[in-house]
């Protein structure tokens, strides 16, 4: 029999648990918010699932956190998605594991992002991949890292892309191994780059060949080294190369000071300028077209220099030479052009260093005049007989005080032999015979 109107609400103030435990289940069929709310709290301890259950739903509307925590676990079985809808998001800060765990699943559907935030994380222990699946997608708006924390492992086969795409980047800080190979692989394909780069690494363990096969293009943005490290070799992770899905944002994050810009970070610069990819030199640029290299730039391994011809070449070429003062440092190694001689038509002598002072005494001319004759150098010559080159001074240029050097013969030619000598007849021909007449 429902309790009569005229006790309400302030008939309702003095009740106890002991009040409710007697009350027929539908005692509060016809309650109204208003009423519901006047119910002292601990009287809640005499609630049963079937009195919850007989409530009407927009009574729900008066519950409070402490009415919450005072109702015994077993009488959230009574409750339904319109009733959980009526409730005041604060309400849910009085559930406990034991209260989650009671819920019937298609009662979640009435969870909004609001309760699920104002949920004690240690709550969240109470779900199952059944509640999980039955929680409306925009729902996960509310959670944060501790209440993923708390999730039970297999919760997460409840997860799907559109639920796992709701959920702040920041929450991912609290999955595990454990929880990522209970995920279904299309939920993977909810995630994006800044929900991958929250992900702690060693929650990469958990990862599949599924899993992997499901992770979007974008989100590879988010694998740091470390994280691509943990994947386990038989999930057959290949990373992406030039040309393919995912390569640009893959590469980038292998930088190990890249930073995801798009997730909160205190120490985030705020003059931050993303890598941007060369595909002809196949790197990024941390400053193309920028003076010089920078900071950023010096401690990026993909940093690609401009070159003669491209924008910013002649900037950067000049930062290199240039030390703090401005002045160029004449040991420092410049890229590209060589600088320009003072003569263009003497490129060779300009370019050479300036020879040495050398002294040179009065009398160095004198000297030049009454100087020795040079001695040639010995010209080697070919001796067609010995069929050997061999080295003699040159005739004219033996006059001078050093006699010619003797002739050298290589130690394997054979001996010359010697020349036929010629016979020469020194007789005077016979006078001729005088004509007798």
């Amino acid at each position: 029999m429902p309790i009569s109107t005229n006790l309400a609400p302030n008939g309702l103030d003095g009740l106890t648990a002991a009040d409710l435990t007697a009350m027929p289940a539908d005692a509060l069929s016809n309650l109204t918010p208003e009423e519901f709310s006047s119910i002292p709290a601990d009287a809640m301890g005499g609630m049963s699932a079937d009195m919850l259950a007989a409530c009407p739903p927009d009574a729900l509307g008066g519950m409070s956190a402490d009415m919450m925590a005072a109702l015994p676990a077993d009488a959230m079985t009574g409750m339904d998605a319109g009733m959980m809808n009526a409730m005041p998001a604060d309400a849910m800060a009085g559930m406990d594991a034991g209260m989650m765990a009671a819920l019937p699943a298609d009662a979640m559907a009435g969870i909004d992002a609001g309760m699920m935030n104002a949920m004690p994380a240690d709550a969240m222990a109470g779900m199952d991949a059944g509640m999980m699946s039955a929680l409306p997608a925009d729902a996960m708006a509310g959670v944060d890292a501790a209440m993923m924390a708390a999730l039970p492992a297999d919760a997460m086969a409840g997860m799907d892309a559109s639920m796992m795409s709701a959920l702040p980047a920041a929450a991912m800080e609290g999955m595990d191994a454990d929880m990522l190979a209970a995920c279904p692989p299309d939920a993977i394909g909810g995630m994006d780059a800044d929900m991958m780069f929250a992900l702690p690494a060693d929650a990469m363990a958990g990862m599949n060949a599924d899993l992997i096969a499901a992770i979007p293009p974008d989100a590879l943005g988010g694998l740091s080294p470390d994280m691509v490290a943990a994947i386990p070799a038989d999930a057959g992770f290949v990373a992406p190369t030039i040309g393919e899905p995912g390569f640009e944002a893959f590469d980038t994050a292998q930088d190990p000071n890249f930073i995801v810009p798009t997730i909160e970070q205190p120490e985030f610069p705020a003059d931050f300028v993303a890598p941007v990819f060369d595909p002809a030199a196949g790197g990024f640029q941390t400053e193309p077209g920028g003076p010089g290299l920078t900071d950023e730039a010096a401690n990026d391994p993909n940093f690609v220099a401009p070159i003669t011809g491209e924008p910013g070449f002649a900037e950067f070429d000049e930062g290199q030479g240039a030390t703090a003062d401005g002045a160029v440092d004449p040991g420092a190694d410049f890229v590209g052009v060589a600088p320009e001689p003072v003569d263009p038509g003497n490129f060779a002598a300009d370019s050479q260093p300036d020879a040495a002072p050398v002294d040179v005494p009065p009398t160095a001319a004198l000297d030049q005049v009454f100087a020795p004759e040079p001695v040639a150098e010995p010209v080697p010559t070919f001796d067609p007989v010995a069929e050997t080159v061999s080295v003699v001074a040159d005739a004219g240029a033996s006059q001078g005080a050093a006699p010619a050097p003797e002739p050298v013969v290589a130690e394997s030619a054979p001996e010359p032999a010697p020349a036929p000598e010629t016979v020469v007849d020194d007789a005077p021909p016979p006078a001729p015979e005088p004509d007798i007449v």
